[in-house]
């Protein structure tokens, strides 16, 4: 594959439109909730066309726009060394665009039990609502939401949450306790590009590892501890309950677009457990 810019790119135009509400009752002055929707409208893109789009599309339509992206070696094949005789150009282009939709929520709770401290809870959620793709002007949208792999790239979750206890003591010390999840997504196997319509790898009838990742549940721990108005030191654990990474494959072509050590590094926990030590100076 040949990735690379483009000096003939154009810049990217968006149409966005956010609503929100915050709701803070006078029964529970400590209580606060926001809602938010937002919707943004993407076009001329600045992004490439997948691989596996560029060849799906090139065989369902014979469009030379898609298949003159196609560079064949002297011997037929696109594996031919060197690479750069053999390969689908996936330079930089103004692409179709993306629609995205959804919701943020946002709970806080605040609770003082007096000389024994004080409990602070928030919640943050996010539904996507869509997550339109739209390869090259003209394709037909595809929804990405759920799924991941292929022209999709990495996860686009329908769910995700953060929810943070925090604890803070009538004594120089604080602690923390913090829950991550994600929801799950099936692996993406193909998009019809007349009709939008998405098949994944469980519909086309291969079951693998990665045809589904279950959703993910991360717990963290940390505390802290103020020695002095200029020294704190700090402790934790992330991902207590060392969850392995899901797997999934990294080759021809790989699924997603951050794909390291065999999981999606950046959205799951790549190194399990990990525990950290720490100290902050102020001056």
């Amino acid at each position: 594959m040949i990735t690379g810019g483009n000096p003939d790119l154009q810049p990217e135009e968006a149409d966005t439109i956010t609503l929100g509400l915050v709701y803070q009752p006078a029964q529970i002055p400590d209580l606060l909730i926001s809602l938010d929707y937002y919707q943004i409208e993407l076009t001329d893109a600045v992004g490439s066309i997948p691989a596996s789009f560029t060849l799906n599309s090139c065989l369902n339509t014979g469009d030379p726009t898609f298949c003159s992206l196609i560079n064949r070696g002297t011997d037929g094949s696109l594996t031919q060394v060197p690479r750069n005789q053999a390969a689908i150009t996936a330079t930089s282009i103004n692409t179709g665009g993306q629609n995205v939709s959804g919701l943020d929520l946002q709970i806080g709770y605040a609770y003082d039990f007096d000389q024994y401290g004080r409990v602070n809870l928030n919640y943050v959620a996010n539904w996507q609502l869509e997550n339109e793709e739209i390869a090259i002007e003209g394709a037909a949208p595809f929804d990405c939401v759920g799924y991941y792999g292929s022209s999709c790239g990495n996860p686009r979750f329908e769910y995700a949450h953060n929810v943070n206890v925090g604890y803070q003591s009538p004594w120089p010390v604080r602690g923390n306790l913090r829950w991550r999840y994600l929801s799950s997504v099936e692996r993406l196997s193909s998009i019809d590009t007349d009709t939008g319509a998405v098949t994944t790898f469980a519909d086309a009838g291969i079951n693998t590892i990665s045809s589904k990742l279950d959703g993910e549940h991360y717990f963290d721990v940390s505390a802290f501890y103020d020695v002095n108005d200029f020294v704190e030191l700090r402790a934790g654990i992330n991902n207590v309950l060392d969850n392995d990474p899901p797997v999934v494959p990294t080759f021809g072509p790989s699924p997603t677009a951050n794909v390291e050590a065999n999981t999606v590094a950046g959205v799951y926990e790549a190194a399990g457990r990990f525990v950290f030590v720490g100290a902050k100076l102020s001056f």
